[in-house]
């Protein structure tokens, strides 16, 4: 590309300033800018991104269509708000409003607490037990709709009073959802773990999910067997889906994907009770009190920490 260009995804519309040439991949548009300043860009950017949420993977924001779009901007204080052209842009307040913006972003950050050097103390599972997936967990067929993508208006990449069921698919980040349907449509379960098998996430992320959920075609639902545990808690399956995670990442790719017939095969650690014979064990000496103290620790010191993050910011 060349220099001073403002790129996005069409399937991702997330803008970006780039100063210098760089390469772009497949789905990928760019604009050129200029004869502007770094924050004249970086304001136009904000404005842009104010867009993105109305464009999705099915929805895509093509260059026809963003020459079609229309975004306000502030005007000169001596122009007629009803009778305006270009030349009326008021180029100076965005340098003013993105100076001011990234003065008081640079003294936050100077402000915000240093990194400390101290490592991460891996948990001790040496006296764990192996236990295989298939063998505490069922796969959950649940019947479905299948979405026209075409249409959209079988989903909703936001909740709202109708759309009210979170859908799992394809998704590093936000938990797997990707998009919400409606409750009415769709079979759904509570206390899963949901198990994404393609896609940006084919190495096999796992997800908890204590509230009922939907999914999508690349993922689907596992559920721990009433036989090995009941009244199962939000903290002791968080722990399961770590656990589930830890031993399945990097073991499956977009050719190797992450079917149930395949991750059911393979074993998890968990930690047993004091009293079990690391040597001769059953489901029944897992320590499911040991996963609830252990997560709740992990639940304390993260919101110790984003409380300290939050006090610093504000």
């Amino acid at each position: 590309t060349p220099s001073h260009i403002i790129a996005w995804g069409k399937q991702n519309p997330y803008f970006t300033y780039h100063e210098n040439p760089c390469v772009t991949s497949q789905g990928m548009y760019f604009v050129e800018v200029k004869n502007k300043t770094r924050n004249q860009i970086h304001f136009l950017i904000t404005v842009l991104n104010k867009l993105s949420s109305k464009f999705n993977y099915t929805n895509c924001l093509t260059g026809k269509i963003f020459d079609e779009l229309s975004i306000p901007l502030p005007l000169k204080p001596s122009v007629d708000p009803s009778n305006y052209s270009q030349e009326d842009i008021d180029w100076t307040y965005m340098e003013t409003v993105m100076s001011r913006v990234t003065a008081r972003a640079k003294d936050r950050l100077a402000n915000l607490p240093q990194p400390t050097n101290k490592k991460k103390t891996p948990v001790n599972t040496s006296s764990w037990g192996d236990f295989v997936v298939g063998e505490l967990f069922d796969k959950c067929d649940l019947k479905r709709i299948k979405p026209d993508f075409n249409k959209h208006s079988d989903l909703s990449s936001t909740p709202s009073e109708e759309f009210n069921l979170p859908l799992i698919n394809a998704k590093v980040g936000n938990n797997g959802i990707m998009y919400y349907g409606r409750s009415s449509d769709w079979e759904s379960e509570i206390m899963t773990l949901d198990i994404v098998n393609d896609g940006a996430a084919s190495t096999g992320m796992v997800y908890a999910q204590p509230q009922a959920t939907g999914t999508l075609y690349n993922a689907y639902q596992i559920k721990l067997k009433p036989s090995v545990h009941q009244n199962l808690t939000v903290s002791q399956l968080l722990f399961l889906a770590t656990t589930t995670q830890a031993s399945i990442q990097n073991k499956f790719s977009y050719e190797n994907k992450a079917i149930w017939n395949k991750v059911k095969a393979e074993t998890i650690k968990l930690p047993l009770k004091p009293s079990a014979n690391p040597s001769n064990y059953t489901q029944d000496d897992i320590d499911w009190d040991y996963m609830e103290n252990f997560m709740k620790t992990i639940e304390e010191k993260a919101h110790n920490r984003l409380k300290t993050l939050q006090k610093t910011i504000a």
